[in-house]
């Protein structure tokens, strides 16, 4: 059986894993918001431009609108800024040409629905019908491109995260002895990984796994990484996602077919990891992946 951890083993754990939490976040680079900082500055400054200081935003709604990243500067003109999905719904529009060339008023309702809030300390000549100062437009520029850099850069920070826990887990495996094989859809225990061998997240009956692995002892190992910033954060993750998806593995493939185990990396509450593991999850450390090797070489 996997280990179970007790109290204070987890505590341990959980103690020098925000401590690592900390030291990387504190060393972190800035290059990548600086990065972004430049490269979305372009983009706002010349929307003001080219729709008069917001006077004619409906004229250039296409252009940006289709624009992967020009859409960003456009998106966040409001204050919350609006997301893709939400845009979509409040214009009734599709993110394609398609819909601008089959209907004329398209441009129209995204811009009235851009308009509906657009940030007024960000944009007071907006309100106020008048043309902005040159102060007005430089702080407009600065403190819009800040917002979408800060964005940019938190989605990247959590996503380059994800991936390199799931690639540190990946090489720990085959450092177990285990060969990387091709993702797949697995809805029966044949159509898993063989004996021996692991893929990249793939789906596990009704849900999606990070890993999904074969043990020496014929049993599938569903792997969640979670990398998590906060307590709160780490509750959702693990103790509602998680487990909803352990839920649904030990029903389809039952408790003596399928170990469900998460790889923890970031800040995390031990309660909730005691919850967790009571529930049937066993929980592993991106610091200590030795653990997981050790259980896979037991199995043999």
């Amino acid at each position: 059986m996997p280990p179970i951890w007790s109290y204070d083993q987890l505590k341990s754990d959980v103690e020098r894993s925000i401590e690592e939490f900390k030291d990387k976040r504190i060393a972190e680079s800035h290059a990548g918001y600086v990065a972004d900082f430049e490269h979305y500055r372009v983009h706002v400054a010349n929307l003001l431009a080219d729709s008069d200081n917001l006077r004619d935003l409906s004229s250039v709604v296409r252009r940006y609108f289709l624009d992967e990243d020009k859409r960003y500067a456009l998106r966040y003109l409001a204050s919350p800024f609006i997301s893709d999905d939400d845009l979509k719904v409040l214009a009734d529009v599709k993110l394609s040409a398609a819909s601008f060339d089959s209907d004329a008023e398209v441009a129209e309702r995204i811009a009235k629905v851009i308009c509906a809030s657009i940030d007024p300390w960000r944009f007071p000549w907006f309100y106020e019908d008048r043309l902005p100062t040159s102060d007005e437009l430089q702080i407009a520029v600065v403190s819009s491109t800040a917002i979408i850099a800060s964005s940019r850069s938190q989605t990247r920070r959590r996503s380059e995260a994800k991936d390199f826990q799931e690639q540190a887990i990946a090489l720990a495996l085959e450092d177990a002895g285990l060969q990387r094989v091709d993702r797949r859809v697995v809805r029966t225990p044949a159509q898993a990984p063989n004996v021996g061998e692991f893929c990249l997240e793939s789906a596990l009956g009704g849900h999606k796994a990070d890993l999904i692995a074969r043990l020496y002892d014929g049993r599938i190992l569903a792997i969640e990484a979670k990398v998590s910033n906060s307590e709160v954060n780490s509750y959702k993750r693990v103790n509602h996602d998680t487990l909803a998806k352990v839920t649904g593995w030990l029903s389809q493939f039952g408790t003596q077919g399928v170990v469900s185990a998460a790889v923890l990396s970031g800040v995390f509450k031990v309660q909730n990891l005691i919850e967790a593991q009571e529930a049937g999850l066993s929980l592993f450390w991106s610091h200590d992946l030795g653990q997981l090797q050790e259980f896979i070489r037991r199995t043999r």
